[in-house]
């Protein structure tokens, strides 16, 4: 956070709000940010409300506290360090990351009981800091089946009424910092924010600067794993890259990337499919998992590997992945999760390298299959995500027009999150299947876009009306500048590896 308050990041929207701080409000929040982290020991220590959590709250409360001060509230400097202590310390009586209505209360209590403020001339006027004490017991708290609330909240404290305006005033900001920290979590998880429980139009001008600022967090932050945490075996294993035949050449070039190395090599791929793989391991199941689309589970083998262009890869070590039930812990050290609750799922540390491919494995009715007719988006909650994966698509055959159609169902699609975004953190919980379901049919028909423009340009590249999967991945292979052998058995097309050899030169295709 100190390297965010010094602009020591290059973005445009943190910076511009920040600038806006003068160099006495700025020393202010750096040093309750040295205090709180000299009293770190107080803090529940999770990846979600401990450390990271509190310093981001203390500013979103500080600054929302600024934005409405300047506004003409009645906010005086001293609430504005009320703020501050309250978004430092609010979550200390936490004993877990799950919903607690209860841990505002025992935070509040911990103030007095560990003596957290002793040090602090602010809090000798008792009113402060019976003030402190509310506002932190009340963030905790469901208000939304319950308005008054905040009001019985207030007589709990024995405060003067004539305080009781200042009071609520700092509740809410205390709230709503705390709810804009949930940018933290993906839009479409149950924790996500929702926009419209925000109180005041100075926190919801925050949200963009919230996302901004845990985006530099995941990144700057991010815990490496420790894979010797996790049960393992050695064997053979597949991937899948679905239909993305773009990928191919550069998994011959670079091997079989997590995200943390795409990123660290700066290449330009985007993931298929959002598992509980993370940014350090890859998915894959291992070949004495493997059977035939003969036999039907719902598994990985069977939505993934019978269903795409797959890599066999030689002996790796294979990791189990954390019990679903345990994803909070899973995210926290940065390790894989069953999210997909696939038996056959198991997970390759960082990367498989090139010479560890042995060989593509496409099965004959996935080859033989025509382009218009194959499923190449995948349902994904990040609407971005899918744009992404289109455009990446469109620009690996300079396709740059506009079509109308694509954006009307997108804007259908969105609408469709948005609705779901409204609901209750209860609700969207119950809902999620159903809204699986309905953002599949939209995929579907964007799906359909997508693949008729792939077809129209492979149909003039290849000069055949209907051009088949596997007519693409040599097309694509040859050229990428790849001389090629390959086997058509009964069941499968087979490209060996050791036979697939870059050429000097990419031939130049008509």
């Amino acid at each position: 956070m100190l390297k965010i308050i010094k602009g020591e990041f290059k973005n445009e929207n943190i910076n511009a709000i920040l600038e806006q701080l003068s160099l006495e409000q700025k020393n202010l929040y750096i040093e309750r940010l040295i205090k709180l982290h000299s009293k770190e020991y107080l803090l529940y220590t999770t990846k979600f409300h401990g450390i990271y959590h509190s310093e981001k709250v203390m500013l979103f409360a500080y600054l929302i506290g600024l934005t409405m001060q300047k506004n003409g509230y009645p906010i005086s400097d001293e609430d504005l360090e009320i703020l501050l202590d309250a978004g430092a310390y609010h979550d200390i009586g936490r004993e877990s990351d799950f919903e607690d209505e209860f841990h505002g209360l025992v935070s509040a209590n911990f103030y007095e009981k560990k003596k957290v403020f002793s040090d602090n001339k602010l809090y000798d006027n008792k009113t402060n800091f019976k003030i402190l004490q509310a506002i932190t017991d009340y963030h905790s708290q469901n208000d939304t089946d319950c308005p008054k609330r905040i009001e019985i909240n207030f007589y709990n404290y024995d405060i003067g009424d004539e305080e009781f305006e200042r009071y609520t005033l700092l509740a809410k900001i205390l709230k709503d910092a705390d709810a804009l920290d949930r940018k933290r979590f993906p839009d479409f998880d149950p924790a996500g924010l929702n926009i419209d429980y925000l109180r005041f139009k100075e926190s919801r001008d925050l949200v963009e600067l919230a996302t901004e600022i845990n985006q530099i967090y995941r990144i700057d932050n991010a815990i490496k794993p420790n894979p010797d945490l996790l049960t393992w075996e050695e064997g053979q294993c597949l991937h899948s890259i679905g239909y993305d035949f773009f990928k191919i050449p550069s998994i011959l070039e670079n091997g079989i990337l997590c995200l943390s190395k795409i990123r660290e090599k700066d290449l330009d791929i985007r993931p298929n499919f959002t598992g509980g793989n993370g940014k350090y391991f890859i998915s894959v199941v291992p070949t004495r998992l493997y059977h035939s689309t003969e036999i039907q589970h719902d598994d990985a083998c069977q939505n993934f590997i019978n269903k795409g262009i797959t890599f066999l890869c030689s002996s790796q070590k294979l990791y189990e992945p954390l019990d679903n039930k345990d994803k909070d812990k899973a995210m926290e050290q940065s390790l894989p999760y069953d999210k997909s609750e696939y038996e056959d799922e198991r997970f390759v540390y960082l990367e498989i390298k090139p010479e560890d491919i042995a060989s593509i494995i496409i099965l004959k009715d996935i080859g033989d299959m025509k382009i218009k007719d194959a499923q190449i988006l995948y349902n994904n909650f990040n609407v971005e995500s899918i744009k992404e994966k289109i455009r990446s698509f469109f620009n690996n055959i300079c396709f740059e027009r506009n079509i109308p159609d694509l954006n009307i169902l997108f804007e259908k699609y969105n609408k469709t999150l948005e609705n779901y975004r409204n609901f209750s953190r209860e609700k969207r919980i119950e809902n999620t299947n159903k809204l699986a379901k309905l953002l599949n049919t939209i995929l579907a028909s964007i799906n359909k876009v997508v693949v008729t423009v792939l077809n129209d340009y492979y149909a003039n590249i290849l000069n055949k009306k209907e051009p088949l999967i596997i007519d693409i991945v040599i097309y694509e292979l040859r050229k990428n500048g790849y001389n090629y052998e390959y086997t058509a058995g009964d069941y499968e097309y087979i490209f060996d590896i050791k036979k697939v050899k870059k050429l000097t030169k990419h031939i130049k295709l008509n």
